[in-house]
């Protein structure tokens, strides 16, 4: 059963680049050609953006033998990046996914369904950490020489800390959604999150010269911070340098956060899936209706939509929104 959920999940994220679920078929080769040229596109432009970043830090931390501070740096953004890309995903991937209940109403135990819509999301975290951690560690090779120890502990690194990663987006996603589980305004709290989250982001985005330069001049000083205050980190940056015993920690202390998020949800699913929403029961009053012209009718209509559907005013109206606070 639970090879058959897996295949399940793979099989929806390859339709999102071979089907087309408005006309309910397959899309043209044009169309998916499109489709992984804009991703490329996307991640290429990303992937340069951070190598610039590298490029700005590796070489003075490195030749200050601070190299683990450089990638204790470069994972701190990398977690934020993962979180910033997955909690929402989690949230609407585990608890709110449209089959949850016809699953649920099925002999398949609730671990399995979610264990397989992890797998999806552990990719997600997977690539997120990977894109920013593999510039990182070709341009630290550029600067210190190519070591063996480091490449394999970056290995490690790139498929044990997803699932710290995993862990803590996946507890996140499952606090917003039973707290909005129990709010009549879901959606307006889901698009104030997704716009905080935003806000933090492009304010990181502005100051980030100011803190590569505070890095820099300051290393020794963020390392002992780091050290004191932020305890993984320092132990990953370690690892990316080579240390095998700092990898161990790290995973040890990834697969422990990973079992214990896990065992906390596998025991809330199934509450959290079926639990009712906090919308209210309307009740029929008799009045007398008002005609209103066609045209006024459509624009509430079209209002009520907008207002209702969390991404659509994220996507359209958050660019006006943007541009009134400017």
């Amino acid at each position: 059963m639970l090879k058959a959920l897996l295949k399940k999940e793979f099989l929806e994220i390859a339709s999102f680049f071979f089907l087309d679920k408005k006309k309910g078929g397959k899309r043209n080769p044009y169309a998916i050609l499109g489709i992984i040229a804009l991703i490329a596109y996307a991640v290429g432009g990303f992937a340069i953006m951070i190598w610039k970043l590298c490029d700005t830090l590796c070489q003075p931390l490195v030749v200050s033998g601070l190299g683990w501070v450089y990638f204790a740096f470069l994972s701190i953004f990398a977690t934020g990046l993962a979180c910033i890309g997955s909690i929402f995903a989690a949230k609407a991937k585990i608890f709110e996914a449209k089959d949850n209940e016809t699953l649920l109403a099925l002999p398949i135990p609730s671990w399995m369904i979610l264990f397989s819509r992890m797998v999806s999301l552990y990719l997600l975290t997977l690539a997120s950490f990977a894109l920013v951690l593999i510039p990182g560690l070709i341009k630290y090779f550029t600067v210190n020489g190519f070591s063996v120890a480091a490449f394999f502990c970056n290995v490690g690194l790139i498929i044990f800390v997803p699932f710290a990663l995993l862990a803590i987006c996946s507890f996140l996603g499952w606090a917003i959604a039973w707290l909005t589980a129990r709010l009549p305004w879901k959606n307006l709290f889901t698009v104030i999150g997704f716009a905080a989250f935003m806000i933090v982001y492009f304010v990181f985005i502005g100051k980030v010269n100011e803190y590569l330069v505070y890095v820099i001049a300051n290393g020794e000083q963020v390392g002992t911070t780091i050290k004191n205050t932020l305890y993984p980190f320092w132990q990953l940056g370690l690892a990316a340098c080579g240390d095998a015993l700092a990898l161990l920690i790290v995973a040890g202390l990834s697969a422990l956060l990973f079992a214990l998020v896990y065992f906390i949800l596998a025991k809330t699913f199934l509450s959290i899936t079926t639990k009712k929403r906090g919308d209210k029961k309307r009740v029929y009053r008799a009045k007398e209706s008002k005609s209103v012209p066609v045209a006024i009718w459509l624009i509430k209509k079209e209002c009520m939509r907008f207002f209702k559907n969390p991404m659509l005013f994220l996507n359209a109206g958050m660019g006006t929104v943007l541009c009134l606070i400017v």
